[in-house]
C-alpha cells in the first residue's frame, strides 16, 4: 500500500513540475511590475495591441532571459525553458492575432541617413547615444496618461532581443502610448 501511495505522490509531483502554468508564473514574477493584466506599473506595459502585435516569441522569450540590464527589469536566468514559455503562452492570451513570427533578416541601409533620422526624429526621447529617457520605465509615481518612457535602444538586453525586422516595424508603424504613434 505504501508503494502505491508512493507511486501516486511522485506521479503528482513529476505532472505539476513538467507543467507549468504560465498565469501562476506571470503574477509570481511578471505582475508585480507590469500589472496582473499587463497594462503596466512600475514596467512598461505588455498588453498593448501595437506591442504584442509586432514582437515574436522569440523577443518576448530572450526579454526574459537577458531583462534590461541598467533598468528594472532582471534577467530570469533561473527559470527553465519550459516556464519561460508558459509565461509567454499566458502573456499571448491579452491577443486575438497571429503571432508574429521572427524575422531575422538583417536590414541593410545608409548609416549615414540614419544617423540623420535618428537626430530629427528619435533623439528627443531616446537621447543622442540612445540611452532612452529619464527614469526605468512607467513608474506608479507617474501619472496614467503620460507617454511611456523611451526604452534605451543601446541596452544588452534590449539589442539580444530584438531582430531588425521588429525595429523597423516599431518605427514604421509606430508604439501606442507613446509619441511614436
Amino acid at each position: 500500500m505504501k508503494y502505491f501511495f508512493f507511486l501516486f505522490i511522485l506521479a503528482f509531483s513529476l505532472n505539476v513540475n513538467s507543467a507549468p502554468h504560465g498565469d501562476e508564473l506571470y503574477a509570481t514574477h511578471c505582475s508585480s511590475c507590469h500589472g496582473i493584466d499587463g497594462k503596466g506599473g512600475v514596467g512598461v506595459p505588455i498588453a498593448l495591441p501595437s506591442f504584442l502585435n509586432s514582437v515574436s516569441n522569440e523577443y518576448l522569450q530572450k526579454t526574459i532571459r537577458h531583462g534590461r540590464p541598467g533598468r528594472i527589469m532582471p534577467a530570469f536566468a533561473s527559470l527553465s525553458d519550459a516556464q519561460v514559455s508558459a509565461i509567454v503562452k499566458h502573456v499571448r492570451n491579452w491577443s486575438d492575432k497571429p503571432v508574429p513570427v521572427e524575422d531575422t533578416t538583417v536590414i541593410k541601409g545608409d548609416s549615414e541617413h540614419g544617423k540623420k533620422l535618428f537626430a530629427d526624429f528619435c533623439v528627443q526621447c531616446h537621447g543622442e547615444a540612445g540611452s532612452g529617457g529619464k527614469g526605468t520605465g512607467v513608474t506608479f509615481s507617474r501619472k496614467r496618461d503620460l507617454p511611456i518612457i523611451a526604452p534605451a535602444l543601446n541596452n544588452t538586453g534590449f539589442l539580444a532581443a530584438a531582430s531588425d525586422v521588429m525595429i523597423r516595424d516599431t518605427i514604421t508603424l509606430g508604439r501606442e502610448g507613446t509619441p511614436m504613434t
